[in-house]
């Protein structure tokens, strides 16, 4: 608190009793300021405490509602992958391998494991092994990033590419996303097929370019494509993209082992019970019986009129 200068006025006429009493007068004077600077100082340390525990409050609640989504994404990469695997030794096989791909080709993970599972499901009857099924995942991948499509897109796009291997054929809009943001996995269709991209066109239009047509195709041109993938550069997005992969595959993990997510779905699943058996409660007894009691119900007031 600053110095303050307090000022005492003696004349000559005070006997030592009323020197002393001014004395006095001034200094508690001087006190009671200070006593009202610390409970302005007292109730500002009060305020910011209050504001502090508002602040960490809204912060954790945005911290828990973050790790959730990471944690949500990963039970359904876990979902996807069930369906194209046989034990659980397999899927945590599966997991380690897909993640260490979308890290090389710089990709989603989600959009990665998306396609994987759909290109399993889709290539039975080929009987591919897992080896080809991750060779043409990493084309799929590589190709979008020799294109020089933005990882937004590119996940996108993957997705898209994923979700015509699952009808069976590539035409329409998937196709066009494909052929717009990578115009490369396309030349090598065509290089496979020995045919023009107006014919791939004219093909897909017919329904032609089925699953299997694809994952043969792209099979042959991995060890092309691999080697153009060597000669690019990570840009800085792609380097966000494998931080992500890396913190999803870590919170997932995590959850794994302490099961958090399970205990806060079953605790949510409780308070929506809660909330949907109070919604069935007639709450307006206690108003009705209120408006009886004091002759204001709308009966009441119709008979009086």
């Amino acid at each position: 608190m600053a110095n303050e200068n307090v000022t005492i006025t003696i004349g000559a006429k005070d006997n030592a009793s009323a020197a002393f009493r001014k004395v006095s007068d001034a200094l508690k004077g001087v006190g009671d300021e200070g006593e009202k600077a610390n409970k302005k100082l007292k109730s500002a340390g009060d305020t910011a405490k209050q504001l502090k525990g508002v602040l960490a409050g809204v912060v954790t609640v945005a911290a828990l509602k973050l790790l959730s989504e990471y944690v949500d994404v990963w039970t359904n990469l876990n979902n996807k992958l069930k369906l194209v695997t046989d034990s659980a030794n397999q899927l945590a096989s599966t997991q380690a391998k897909l993640f260490r791909l979308a890290q090389e080709t710089r990709q989603d993970l989600s959009s990665t494991v998306g396609l994987y599972s759909r290109l399993a499901r889709s290539t039975k009857t080929l009987g591919l092994t897992q080896k080809q099924l991750l060779s043409i995942t990493k084309t799929v991948n590589q190709a979008f990033v020799i294109s020089g499509a933005g990882s937004s897109e590119a996940a996108s796009a993957i997705t898209q590419f994923g979700q015509a291997l699952a009808s069976g054929t590539l035409r329409g809009d998937e196709l066009n996303s494909v052929m717009e943001q990578a115009p490369r996995l396309m030349e090598a269709l065509t290089s496979a097929l020995g045919i023009t991209s107006g014919e791939l066109r004219e093909l897909a239009a017919q329904g032609l370019i089925t699953s299997e047509i694809l994952a043969t195709a792209l099979l042959e041109q991995a060890p092309k494509l691999t080697e153009e993938f060597g000669k690019t550069g990570g840009t800085i997005a792609q380097g966000w993209t494998a931080v992500t992969n890396a913190f999803t595959v870590f919170i997932g993990k995590l959850d794994e082992t302490f099961d958090a997510s399970g205990r806060l779905f079953t605790l949510l699943t409780d308070i929506a019970n809660v909330l949907d058996d109070l919604s069935e409660v007639d709450l307006s007894f206690g108003f009705k019986g209120r408006e009886e009691a004091l002759g204001t119900g709308k009966n009441q007031t119709k008979a009086k009129s």
